[in-house]
């Protein structure tokens, strides 16, 4: 759309393309060019408006997901490397016993120094991304070099959650964390109070036995209770949203 000027007189034209040609719709002139050009001047403002909306809304959502994933990630890390000095092992993404084996005792690989923060944290991870080294001719790695190497992890990982103790609160400041950032995120217009969240995920946690359980098993409660926070966030703004125009 747009207006032009002949002999000093003002015309509104709306602009269309169809294929390869331009066709131009006279709407109006003088004062009713002007209340038109004012109108159309607004819908773009609110368009803009609209879409600026919308890209915060999808950041908030981004940076929830994120949120929630890494809170996921570090719980991860740490039930596997509880899981694997416990004598467990993955076979097909699933958790299993191993039948009882001595392990052979051998030297742990070193760690790398980190920042006192997250040393700890970085060298869980480093012991459980132990990989074995090929021995054999054309690059192939043995049952011997992956049966050497599973005890090295086991010792490793073993020795870190004994030399840093410290991981077990840091799992759950960020989980504490996580939760208090969702809750801050919820604004009045979701209808959703911040004590009513509170008091669910408490309840969430009184339900599972969070109070009696071991650590290990309170980690995975809390882990629970922050992605049912999620879902229900994401359940409120997929509602609110749908009340309106998609």
């Amino acid at each position: 759309m747009g207006m032009e000027t002949r002999r000093n007189r003002r015309y509104y034209y709306c602009k269309e393309r169809q294929g390869t040609r331009v066709i131009s719709t006279y709407l109006g002139t003088g004062a009713t060019a002007d209340l038109i050009a004012q109108c159309a001047a607004q819908r773009i403002a609110d368009a803009r408006h609209a879409r600026a909306a919308w890209k915060r809304e999808q950041q908030r959502i981004t940076d929830q997901a994120a949120l929630v994933l890494s809170v996921e990630a570090d719980v991860r890390t740490l039930v596997h490397a509880v899981l694997l000095t416990n004598g467990f092992h993955q076979h097909k993404r699933q958790w299993r016993k191993r039948m009882e084996q001595d392990i052979v005792p051998c030297a742990a690989p070193a760690v790398p120094a980190a920042p006192q923060a997250d040393d700890g944290w970085l060298a869980l991870q480093a012991a459980l991304n132990l990989k074995p080294t090929p021995t054999r001719k054309g690059g192939k790695v043995s049952k011997a070099d992956v049966a050497a190497v599973e005890q090295q992890r086991v010792l490793a990982v073993r020795q870190v959650l004994l030399d840093y103790p410290h991981l077990w609160s840091r799992a759950r400041h960020v989980i504490s964390h996580a939760e208090k950032t969702l809750i801050a995120r919820v604004t009045p217009q979701e209808g959703l109070p911040r004590e009513f969240l509170e008091t669910a995920l408490k309840g969430i946690r009184r339900d599972l036995g969070y109070e009696t359980a071991p650590p290990l098993e309170q980690l995975l409660i809390e882990q629970i209770a922050v992605a049912w926070l999620d879902w229900d966030l994401v359940q409120q703004m997929y509602t609110n949203n749908a009340v309106s125009s998609h």
